[in-house]
């Protein structure tokens, strides 16, 4: 999953690889091995994301890029891509930090049941 989404951030596939290795590197020194289930999941994710950000040239970025996997979760896929915190994307949709997370909540449950048909 993790090669997919940096397949998606960059323009070849050496790029790609790169940002691969890079990121479990990165994962490895920061001990996130310890994580477990999908907060786990969501951190690689990120950190894929600031990798891929921090390594390629400015013309080697995709701009407004989209993660496929998070198109149908539009709150997941912005907290995701434009790496905002929780109290940022509040502040930014005027939301209390409750419905924020029920938003989430909500979305996590419609990806899971998308998936499971």
């Amino acid at each position: 999953m993790v090669f997919g989404i940096a397949l998606q951030l960059c323009h070849t596939n050496k790029k790609a690889e790169k940002v691969l290795v890079l990121t479990f590197e990165k994962a490895y020194h920061h001990n996130m091995d310890r994580l477990k289930g999908k907060g786990a999941c969501i951190d690689l994710i990120k950190l894929t994301i600031k990798t891929a950000q921090q390594e390629l040239y400015p013309r080697e970025k995709k701009c407004n890029f989209r993660i496929k996997q998070f198109e149908t979760i539009p709150v997941i896929h912005k907290l995701l891509v434009d790496q905002l915190s929780l109290e940022d994307y509040c502040e930014e949709d005027g939301i209390p930090r409750h419905m924020a997370m029920l938003n989430i909540r909500n979305e996590f449950r419609m990806y899971a049941m998308n998936e499971t048909q």
